[in-house]
């Protein structure tokens, strides 16, 4: 155990950490269905970022709750692993080989082929950025840059939970150092966004977008150091976080929302107690989040384009991250 048990908060087994992941999981499926088939958007812009953002905040609290809970590095190392890995590497061995049925090249062409190896080795390395597309696949499809866009943040998440370690040491030295830090990065992610507004250099827009899911993470990590406070005053907390959310229209309210939306998140992840049951159907928010975005592309390949499938999309997302979690995930997960 990281810390010592008498200095860690007890958080309430009820919460609604997993309808929340859920629902922020289906919102960023719906805005890759629009922006995957070329259809107008239907939830409000900002929504798909918003709720990665959201994402990177959950996972920061739940993330350092399982380090500091966790007995030594190394089983939370095996942890982690176990929980990214197998769905991960499932959808990427997935896609290259159901992508073939839809391919332009025979079989013959797309298995020899040197960039379907690529694209293997570049995701089950977390380098989709390398090679996010397959042979032959999505030459006329309205999105043609990946065949699965999501897989991007999970080098990012993997790379912020080899930081815990770095948060918890500086959580013992001094917690007031955590919060700190925050204001600081929001301060800078600000900046580097005027830099990139002013030079429309990609550059400062990529740095500022890298820092800013880390800053959401770190926030998630501090509230639950600070969590037998801030619990106390969660509704409050929630109030004040929703009334400061228009002030992200404004200049320097950019620097407020990333606090505003983990307020936002605390606030809703221990109110509402009719919500507390719902991840008794398993833990559906990961599989959703990994397999929507290959199923819009195959329809697309299909040439299903041409009707509103997203509610079939979503139905058959769902039974996929479904029979993933109680087939894979799970039972992985109570191994060893």
């Amino acid at each position: 155990m990281i810390l010592k048990r008498e200095d860690l908060p007890s958080i309430p087994k009820e919460n609604n950490f997993d309808f929340l992941r859920f629902t922020l999981a289906t919102i960023v499926a719906c805005c890759h269905y629009c922006r995957l088939t070329g259809r107008e958007p239907i939830l409000p812009s900002g929504s798909s970022p918003i709720s990665v953002s959201a994402f990177f905040v959950i996972s920061g609290f739940l993330i350092f709750m399982s380090f500091c809970n966790t007995k030594n590095f190394q089983a939370y190392v095996a942890k982690r692993v176990k929980r990214i890995f197998p769905a991960y590497c499932c959808i990427v061995l997935a896609s290259f080989l159901i992508f073939s049925l839809v391919s332009q090249l025979d079989f013959k062409e797309y298995f020899t082929s040197k960039e379907s190896y690529q694209y293997l080795l570049a995701n089950l390395t977390f380098l989709n950025f390398l090679h996010p597309t397959l042979p032959g696949v999505l030459a006329d499809a309205p999105f043609t840059d990946a065949v699965n866009p999501s897989l991007w943040t999970i080098k990012i998440e993997l790379a912020l939970y080899s930081s815990v370690p770095l948060i918890a040491f500086a959580a013992i030295k001094k917690r007031i150092l955590l919060p700190m830090t925050s204001v600081l990065l929001s301060i800078l992610c600000y900046y580097l966004n005027w830099k990139a507004d002013m030079t429309q250099i990609a550059l400062y827009d990529t740095i500022g977008a890298m820092i800013y899911k880390s800053n959401m993470f770190l926030i998630g990590a501090w509230f639950y150091l600070y969590f037998d406070l801030l619990y106390k005053y969660r509704y409050y907390i929630l109030l004040a976080s929703l009334l400061c959310f228009p002030l992200k229209e404004c200049g320097w309210g950019d620097m407020l929302f990333p606090f505003s939306l983990a307020g936002c998140i605390f606030g809703l992840a221990f109110s509402m107690s009719f919500l507390n049951k719902f991840g008794k159907i398993g833990d559906l928010s990961y599989g959703t989040f990994l397999y929507h975005a290959p199923i819009i592309q195959f329809f697309t390949a299909m040439g299903w384009n041409n009707e509103n499938r997203l509610p079939a999309i979503m139905v058959i997302t769902y039974i996929l991250a479904f029979c993933s979690w109680h087939l894979m995930e799970k039972k992985i997960l109570k191994r060893g």
